[in-house]
């Protein structure tokens, strides 16, 4: 398995699967590739831009977002 979520930092671990119904997870994780396809891409700068309004806005309150177009 391999995880990430800013991409700043990531892990990979391996998953032991013991029980027999393996096809039951897959069912349910059918929509991986598909998620990952549709992400957006964005250049470091934006990132970043996005990443300090985030903290600036860290447990603000009635805090309204506004659309940003890339």
């Amino acid at each position: 398995m391999f995880s990430y979520g800013s991409g700043c930092a990531a892990s990979i671990f391996t998953l032991k699967v013991i029980s027999n119904n393996y096809k039951l997870i897959r069912e349910r994780n059918f929509d991986t590739f598909d998620n990952l396809n549709n992400r957006i891409k964005i250049s470091p700068e934006n990132y970043e831009t996005f990443l300090l309004t985030k903290e600036k806005l860290f447990l603000s309150n009635n805090y309204v977002p506004k659309v940003v177009i890339l």
